[in-house]
C-alpha cells in the first residue's frame, strides 16, 4: 500500500463519502475488467462525517472538467419567482442513507471494505462502524492514525480478508 498517498490526502472541509465509495467501485471495476486484480479491498479512512451528497460532488466534478450536466437534488417551486427552482439543502439523514446503500452494494458485489475510523470517541456518531457493517467489511477505530498505523492495519486486514 503506497504510504505516499496517505501523506498527501486532503483533510478538513466537506466529506463526499458517497463519491469516494463510488469512485472506489469504478476503479475496482476497471481493474477487474483488465484482469489486474482478483479480489478488491477498498480502504476508507474517515471521521464518519458524510455531509456532501453524491449529486453535489458529481456536479462539482462536471463543472471542474467542463462537462455539462443537469441539476439534481431537491427543489421546490413557489414564492415570488414562479417556475424558478430553489435548491433545498441536503438532509444529513439522506446523505447517510446514500452512503450506507452504496456500502451495502459494495459488499453484495464481493468487494471488501476496510473502514478506518479516525473520529474522536467523545463526539463519535458511530457512522463509520455502520458503513463497515452495511458493507460486510471490517472496522478499526484509530483516532490518532499515523501513516504507519494505517498501513499496518490495512496490511493485517488484507491478510485476514484472504483467509477462507
Amino acid at each position: 500500500m503506497p504510504t505516499c498517498y496517505l501523506e498527501c490526502l486532503p483533510c478538513g472541509g466537506g466529506s463526499p463519502l458517497a463519491h469516494a465509495l463510488v469512485t472506489a467501485v469504478r476503479a475496482a471495476e476497471v481493474a477487474k475488467k483488465r484482469g489486474d486484480v482478483g479480489q478488491v479491498v477498498a480502504v476508507l479512512l474517515t471521521d464518519g462525517r458524510a455531509n456532501v451528497p453524491l449529486a453535489t460532488s458529481l456536479e462539482a466534478m462536471e463543472g471542474a472538467t467542463g462537462r455539462g450536466g443537469g441539476s439534481s437534488g431537491g427543489s421546490r417551486e413557489g414564492g415570488e419567482g414562479v417556475g424558478e427552482e430553489e435548491k433545498l439543502p441536503p438532509r444529513l439523514e439522506d446523505i447517510k442513507e446514500e452512503v450506507l446503500s452504496i456500502a451495502a452494494r459494495m459488499g453484495a458485489a464481493g468487494m471488501q471494505l476496510l473502514v478506518i475510523d479516525t473520529e474522536n470517541k467523545f463526539v463519535s456518531s458511530g457512522f463509520a462502524k455502520e458503513i463497515a457493517k452495511h458493507s460486510r467489511g471490517k472496522y478499526f477505530y484509530l483516532p490518532h492514525a499515523s501513516v504507519a498505523t494505517v498501513a499496518a492495519t490495512a496490511r493485517a486486514a488484507m491478510q485476514d480478508f484472504r483467509k477462507p
